[in-house]
């Protein structure tokens, strides 16, 4: 396992699907905008989550690269809220929050792509850290979600 783990993964499927719905709109011109007197308060609220996955994104780089030379299971800052915030800040923040701030709901499509491929990828990386760092892994395994902050699916 090397420090970008799945993240190459997630950078293929997030870009092929945005660049897969940017073409099928610009082909047929179909697009899902948000009603107009809600697009402000949305606008509003992508801005915030696109500055939250911002925040998780730097947060999480920086606490893994030194967790991860110094071969220690990260499970400070954001890591109490999501054991892959990386990935959170992708797939929960930054694309549903470029979704709203565009006003094109077909971008959430992009979120559901990264979602389920991180899915099917992360036993993966879960089978190692367990085999590395054991029953602490366990353990935190246990008491913090595996991607959504708070919500254990």
């Amino acid at each position: 396992m090397n420090i970008l783990g799945i993240g190459p993964l997630l950078a293929a499927v997030g870009g092929g699907s945005f660049a897969l719905i940017f073409l099928l709109q610009h082909v047929s011109g179909i697009a899902i905008p948000l009603p107009p007197p809600e697009r402000e308060y949305f606008s509003a609220f992508g801005i915030l989550l696109i500055a939250i996955g911002i925040y998780f994104w730097i947060s999480s780089a920086l606490l893994i690269s030194t967790a991860f030379h110094s071969h220690r299971l990260e499970t400070s800052g954001v890591y109490r809220l999501s054991r892959n915030p990386l990935y959170a800040a992708f797939i929960v923040f930054i694309v549903p929050g470029i979704a709203l701030l565009c006003n094109d709901l077909l971008i959430f499509a992009a979120s559901f792509a990264m979602f389920a491929a991180f899915k099917l990828r992360i036993a993966q990386e879960e089978e190692f850290l367990r085999k590395e760092f054991g029953k602490e892994f366990q353990q935190y395994a246990q008491n913090v979600a595996q991607l959504i902050p708070f919500i254990k699916v």
